[in-house]
């Protein structure tokens, strides 16, 4: 029996209810498409971001596995499997239709994006897109006769740009992707062999809720960091050949889309992969072969990753909703948290999401119980992460980096991490100490809470009143190895760590960076001039994009050699758009 076709037909920021208050709540065509397709009307996101969520989707991996900030997001494909590379396997053509050039860079191993050969004209990928423009990009792509199987994977979003390149909102998003569906179904994308999704990567914040437009300028928040329902469930249709149309009440999470659409596609090796991912196969929910059950108990979704600041994780049930602060960051979003950084929330009572029940007094009874479950399942999930993450960091040194300089017998090794890290501080032990087995710790960290388990002395440093990192002597100790531990290599506080690091004594040095990568002196060029590099294959045929990115550069030139001569402070660059970290 042949494979079936796979569309994707994802609408950006979508909540799962209809209003009337912006183009963000569920789409008519939604509605229209329910009614043929089976519908699950408790999906929980992993992430109230694209970036974030629609890589968790595409690999049943939370996106907190895969990477640990944003700026530094790469998806490897030499470790994890994507729902692209196993299909390609096993004949598939694939095909992404992404709007906007970072998605097109960012998830260039783990998406498609369509070959420039068939772009229209009129598209550069300087620009963002508009949803227009996709459809006029799939009708240039069917008429090449597209190779079946194939799988097509579309991001919409409820904003365009005009002429001006002004941001607007698209009154015709549905109808935009109700005509990209029709155009599929005209080339034979039927539902007799065709899987189709139709969803959201999360939801948005609620205006009716006071989290408007005004209100993020104002608060200098984005909506990537808020973790109320209206954000974080996202509208979810299924179709499938053979399925017959119904509402499944049971919650899900978007990690279980990958695992579902393998089954459903009756791919062979589906159950390795799947021993390898979180995601959990509803294929049989879907197919009607089993009644829902609710094997799972907890869904957890993340506002940012594992190494940035300000984060935040949601976990949660059918009932409750827990939320974790990870640091002193704590963001006013919501609800207030506890001293502990934490808020507990009876969705059954509160559906609104305004009372932190840890908060009340009396506490309602059962609360110490349930929030003892919730640490729990945080804690496991933590910890799950962490491994994950230090098994990855050691595995993906093909020159073994971290394997050893000379050091013999018991080294004496002094480990020093960026300020705010705490996450990166556990990771960084737990893989050093496994890399020196034998080797004598100290740690040097701004976290009181950073892990001093095994043989490590902690010591603390702090700011000092000139702004400068300061720190307790360790008694002119000469370690064997010294490894400072930054994020970017280029900003001021990872500056000033890698100065206090040349104050203690050490027979060799490492800066490691947060994908464990060892810096050199020339390594931020050496960044700068292969991000370039991979710009150039594009600018062959848009020299306006050559001459942004070279604009760009020589911005960057500016800054460095001003920075050398100590006289950033005294310039001003000149405003440029905001990065959409959080999109």
């Amino acid at each position: 029996m042949p494979y079936p076709n796979i569309v994707w037909l994802l609408v950006d920021s979508i909540r799962t209810y209809p209003t009337d208050a912006d183009v963000r709540g569920r789409l008519p065509y939604m509605e229209a498409f329910g009614n043929e397709a089976v519908e699950f009307t408790h999906c929980v996101t992993t992430a109230p971001s694209t970036i974030m969520s629609v890589t968790a989707m595409m690999t049943g991996l939370p996106a907190y596995f895969l990477a640990r900030n944003y700026d530094d997001f790469r998806f490897d494909n030499r470790h994890y499997h994507s729902l692209s590379n196993v299909l390609k396997r096993h004949g598939y053509a694939s095909y992404a239709f992404l709007r906007g050039q970072e998605t097109r860079l960012k998830f260039k191993n783990m998406l498609d994006p369509v070959p420039q050969a068939l772009w229209p004209s009129h598209l550069k990928h300087g620009l963002k897109w508009s949803n227009q423009d996709l459809n006029e990009l799939l009708r240039e792509v069917l008429k090449t006769d597209v190779p079946r199987p194939a799988f097509m994977f579309f991001h919409f979003n409820p904003q365009t740009r005009n002429e001006s390149k002004e941001l607007i909102v698209d009154p015709d998003i549905s109808q935009r992707v109700a005509d990209a569906h029709a155009s599929l179904i005209r080339a034979g994308f039927t539902r007799d062999n065709t899987i189709t999704i139709l969803c959201s990567d999360h939801g948005f914040p609620d205006p009716a809720k006071g989290m408007t437009s005004e209100w993020e300028a104002k608060s200098r928040l984005s909506h990537d960091l808020v973790l109320t329902d209206d954000n974080v469930l996202i509208p979810m249709y299924i179709q499938a050949p053979g399925c017959e149309s119904r509402r499944i009440d049971r919650p899900m999470s978007s990690l279980d889309l990958f695992p579902t659409l393998l089954d459903l596609a009756r791919i062979p090796d589906t159950e390795s992969i799947k021993a390898s991912i979180d995601g959990e196969s509803l294929a049989v929910v879907v197919r009607g072969e089993q009644p829902p059950s609710q094997a799972r108990r907890y869904f957890r979704c993340d506002a940012r990753l594992m190494l940035q600041t300000g984060r935040a994780t949601a976990i949660r049930s059918q009932r409750h909703k827990y939320i974790r602060f990870h640091d002193e960051h704590r963001l006013p979003v919501g609800v207030a948290a506890s001293p502990e950084g934490e808020v507990l929330i009876d969705l059954e009572v509160d559906s609104d999401e305004e009372r932190n029940i840890l908060l009340t007094t009396p506490r309602p009874a059962g609360t110490d119980e349930i929030l003892a479950r919730f640490r729990d399942e945080f804690q496991a999930s933590e910890a799950r992460a962490v491994e994950f993450q230090v098994r990855y960091l050691l595995a993906s040194q093909p020159d073994k980096q971290l394997a050893g300089g000379g050091e013999t017998g018991d080294p004496r090794i002094l480990l020093m991490f960026e300020p705010d890290t705490a996450g990166f501080a556990e990771i960084g032990t737990r893989a050093a100490r496994r890399t020196y087995p034998g080797g004598r710790f100290h740690l040097l960290t701004s976290d009181a809470g950073a892990d001093s388990s095994g043989d490590s002395m902690r010591h603390i440093y702090e700011t000092g009143r000139a702004g400068k990192l300061e720190a307790p002597s360790l008694g002119g100790e000469r370690f064997d190895l010294l490894m400072a531990f930054v994020q970017d290599p280029e900003s001021e506080v990872a500056r000033q760590l890698i100065r206090l690091s040349e104050s203690f004594r050490a027979t060799r040095r490492l800066v490691v960076d947060c994908n464990f990568n060892v810096l050199r002196s020339n390594r931020y060029w050496t960044y700068r001039l292969r991000s370039l590099a991979e710009r150039l294959r594009l600018a062959a045929r848009e020299p306006s994009l050559l001459l942004s990115n070279l604009r760009t550069g020589l911005r960057v030139v500016r800054r460095q050699v001003l920075k050398r001569l100590g006289r950033w402070d005294r310039w001003t660059p000149p405003p440029s758009q905001k990065p959409e970290n959080g999109t």
